[in-house]
């Protein structure tokens, strides 16, 4: 039972490794060439996996762009909203 937990673990670890690496070399891409200039082989090869496992994690390239978005927006308010009192009136937020 333990050692079924533990490779439970892992391969879910596996998991959220290879999906962050699809994300990162997804934005490397998008940042220097663009959405329309990337193709969805190329972030697999950034990434190191294989083109079948893009699919695997993200339905569509358009999917792939939403998940980094919601990303980096969650990154956005984990660092600068999420400190502030909350109920904190607007005004006194940017005072």
């Amino acid at each position: 039972m333990k050692k079924q937990m533990l490779a439970e673990n892992t391969r879910a670890k596996q998991a959220e490794d290879k999906r962050a690496k699809l994300l990162d070399a997804a934005l490397n891409l998008f940042e220097t060439r663009g959405f329309d200039g990337v193709a969805v082989p190329e972030i697999a090869a950034k990434a190191g996996v294989a083109v079948g496992t893009v699919y695997r994690y993200f339905e569509t390239k358009d999917a792939l762009v939403n998940a980094l978005y919601r990303q980096i927006k969650q990154n956005y308010n984990n660092a600068v909203l999420a400190p502030l009192a909350p109920g904190l009136p607007t005004r006194e937020i940017f005072s």
